[in-house]
């Protein structure tokens, strides 16, 4: 390659590769100017964007930060208040079961005492019911042993009350004493049986 460059310099023709020295100076001015048209404007807007965006970046960044922090505040409060209803709601059930406990207690306290209280009636209508039987049974009693006797008292001649003897009803002994207990029916007591 040096082979070639030296014949074109000895032709005395210009080498493509190599420039001129005019557009040398000539590129390096342009560049120059650029360089200073670019630095001047250009970069200045640029930082001047740049610094922008990073000022709204970070001025995001600090109104995120505020927000989290505000939103942390406001879930720390929730939970709170969750805790305190939860709290609550545990309070107020144990009142409710405290309270249901009370009324089954004394509920039952009542039917325990109504329970009583009809039993005692119970026994009461019992003995009373039984005090009349007996009463009722001793004056049955009684007039069915007066009945009987007078059949057989009335057979003896002088005995006080006694009507005539089992002989002298005419259809016979048996008769006398069916007779004796009609008569001696309405001195029973009502309701007893002969």
């Amino acid at each position: 390659m040096q082979t070639l460059t030296i014949l074109a310099a000895e032709d005395g023709e210009l080498n493509p590769l190599l420039p001129h020295p005019i557009e040398l100076v000539l590129s390096l001015v342009v560049f120059g100017i650029l360089f200073f048209a670019v630095k001047k404007y250009v970069v200045p807007s640029f930082e001047k964007t740049f610094a922008e965006r990073t000022t709204a970046i970070e001025g995001g960044l600090a109104a995120a930060e505020t927000k989290q922090a505000e939103a942390d505040a406001k879930l720390a409060e929730l939970d709170r208040q969750l805790a305190e209803a939860r709290h609550e709601a545990a309070r107020i059930r144990e009142e409710a079961r405290e309270q249901g406990a009370t009324i089954v207690t004394e509920m039952r306290d009542q039917a325990q005492a109504e329970h009583t209280r009809i039993v005692e009636a119970g026994k009461a209508q019992i003995e009373a019911e039984r005090q009349q039987a007996v009463t009722s049974l001793r004056a049955e009693v009684g007039s069915l042993a007066t009945g009987r006797a007078r059949p057989l008292l009335g057979g003896r001649r002088g005995a006080p009350g006694a009507g005539p003897g089992p002989a002298a009803h005419p259809r016979g002994p048996g008769r006398a004493r069916s007779a004796a207990r009609h008569r001696e029916a309405p001195a029973q007591a009502p309701g007893a049986a002969p």
